[in-house]
């Protein structure tokens, strides 16, 4: 960060002497003490006012706890025993959502289908059976639920990731729905019964499948319920003598699962010493900040990040320019820093982690994880950490947060002092030029790329008859903006060291523009008010509103009246698709001209 973007020394030097990382750690230590702390639990209520107490007490900052109702759902118990061919109680924990069995369970054969994605459904009959899946992410644990259903199984089973002797049975939900449910909503949430069992178990269960047909019975109880929210917030308001009208929002879950030392006491940790730095030098950054520490993120899908978008909607959208997730922060023996981000950000992020790290993080799109709230409004997404080599990941089962993830056994020997302070670096480096550079960092080149790669993408995997004359008028309009946007970003370069002229706002609000038009259309499957589902598979895929649709046309047959249907959705994605880049190139233009 140079001295003309904050006006005064580089702001970076307090990643150096600035952040306390004994603090850190000490603040890791008391909120991991608040274990299981679930939404509506006294545990979450404690964290929280820890959070505030030690917020308050920083000159700059207005702390406060967000109060709301969402739907939660709370372990009352779960049981599964082996009934053929021999007898074994396997220790598990359900899933919480799940579908409530009768007193005395229900029975069933067992079946194997590896990641539980559609795939592993081609060409097996799971009507009424019990079917195994691996915890992943490729689907994630909610979408495992939604394809059993609606493949009719009668109960999911998942094995956790970790060693193939790990004993430890991990813990989550399956609502999938996103954020706090409309009444449509609650319809889509997955109707199946689904507890989670050890990899150990897992692989056992696995070995007696490969010769032998496998019964078991499975008991399941857990309440669901709108409960009050414990989320508590924080503002830090630039003092600058010309502040910019708009907003980073740094945020992390503090609901958390079991020990909750990686998963996310150590992010709370970090993002309360972020805060320090940032009040202290409100005098030198030109954006305010919001820090979110979020409730029902674990069982709730996102509660309190996609509240906060539905409830400070307006605000958001004229000024918001950018959300840093907090998560995962200092994993024991994580050494590969992967980032999930925007790719309007990727220049930038490969900026600061060259100096930070060393190197450029591993860049991927973003999904829908991780507090991700932010797609529908337009909002870019950054959430950067460091996880394991391929060759660990295969060793245990993929697991990309570490095998004692969502369990009792995230303590803090499972914290690496060391990483932790090189990732609360990066972070800090992150939000502190966000909020100090003159002009907003963002280069759409890099999404007119990987648009035209999409494009290339669908081509090669779908029927002409379907997609054209749709993507040559997508990729003419990409060209287009794409030439547009080299000639802003020539006067973006001439506007970064200088926060005072009327040029550099304009330049700010045609970026910010350019992210509400085209990040819903492009890295969304819904409208810009609602929120994708979680772990939505679609978003992974090329022009992913588009793919959609596309899939499901080619299992549909020509003689269903739904093919001509999916033909009509299909013509409007596109149409929705070349709009957005229509108007892009339209406010570029615009801008262009009135220089």
């Amino acid at each position: 960060m140079s001295k003309d973007a904050c006006g005064e020394d580089r702001l970076g030097h307090h990643n150096k002497s600035g952040f306390d990382m004994d603090a850190v750690w000490r603040h890791v230590i008391v909120l991991s003490n608040f274990t299981d702390r679930l939404a509506g639990t006294e545990n979450i209520e404690k964290a929280s006012n820890y959070i505030v107490n030690y917020l308050e007490k920083i000159g700059g900052v207005r702390a406060w706890i967000d109060r709301f109702y969402f739907l939660t759902s709370y372990p009352e118990y779960s049981y599964f025993e082996i009934l053929e061919p021999e007898s074994k109680i396997v220790n598990s924990f359900p899933n919480l959502f799940s579908e409530n069995t009768p007193p005395e369970g229900v029975t069933g054969d067992l079946i194997y289908v590896g990641s539980g994605d559609e795939e592993s459904y081609r060409g097996i009959d799971a009507a009424g059976k019990l079917v195994l899946a691996e915890l992943s992410y490729s689907p994630p644990r909610t979408e495992k639920a939604r394809i059993a259903s609606i493949n009719n199984a009668k109960a999911l089973i998942i094995m956790n990731w970790g060693r193939r002797e790990s004993r430890t049975v991990g813990r989550g939900a399956i609502k999938g729905v996103w954020g706090p449910p409309t009444p449509e909503d609650m319809e889509r949430i997955p109707r199946i019964i689904s507890l989670n069992i050890s990899r150990y178990d897992g692989e056992y269960i696995r070995r007696l499948l490969s010769h032998r047909r496998v019964k078991a019975r499975i008991k399941v109880k857990v309440e669901n319920k709108w409960v009050c929210s414990s989320q508590p917030m924080c503002r830090i308001y630039s003092a600058c003598s010309q502040p910019m009208d708009e907003l980073i929002i740094v945020g992390g879950h503090l609901e958390a699962w079991g020990g909750t030392v990686t998963d996310n006491s150590a992010g709370n940790a970090v993002m309360l010493e972020m805060v320090k730095v940032l009040a202290e030098n409100r005098s030198k950054i030109l954006r305010s900040l919001v820090f979110g520490f979020w409730d029902g993120h674990e069982i709730g899908e996102a509660a309190g990040s996609a509240w906060f978008v539905d409830n400070y909607w307006v605000e958001l959208n004229e000024g918001g320019v950018a959300y840093v997730n907090v998560d995962a922060c200092g994993l024991a023996g994580a050494s590969r820093f992967v980032s999930y981000s925007s790719p309007e950000t990727w220049a930038f992020l490969e900026e600061v982690e060259k100096e930070v790290i060393g190197k450029p993080s591993e860049k991927r799109l973003p999904l829908k994880f991780g507090d991700n709230s932010f797609l529908g409004i337009g909002i870019p997404y950054i959430f950067t950490f460091a996880t394991f080599t391929e060759e660990e990941l295969k060793k245990s089962g993929e697991a990309v947060f570490g095998w004692w993830y969502h369990s009792e056994e995230d303590t803090i020997d499972k914290l690496d002092r060391e990483m932790l302070g090189i990732q609360a670096k990066l972070y800090l480096e992150y939000v502190l030029r966000l909020a100090c550079e003159a002009v907003v960092p963002f280069d759409f080149t890099q999404f007119t790329r990987l648009v035209k790669t999409d494009i290339a993408q669908i081509r090669e995997a779908f029927s002409k008859e379907w997609t054209e004359p749709y993507l040559s008028r997508i990729e003419a309009r990409v060209n287009e903006l794409e030439i547009l946007i080299y000639e802003v970003n020539k006067i973006a370069r001439e506007c970064k060291n200088s926060r005072e002229n009327t040029l550099t706002k304009s330049v700010n609000k045609l970026l910010l523009t350019l992210s509400r038009i085209l990040i819903p259309a492009f890295r969304s499957t819904v409208d810009k008010y609602s929120h994708d589902v979680y772990g939505n598979i679609f978003l992974a895929k090329p022009l992913p509103r588009v793919y959609k649709i596309l899939a499901s046309l080619t299992k549909t047959s020509r003689e269903d009246w739904t093919w001509h249907a999916l033909k009509v959705s299909l013509t409007r994605q596109f149409n929705m698709l070349i709009d957005a880049l229509i108007n892009a190139s339209f406010i570029c233009r615009t801008f262009l001209n009135r220089i």
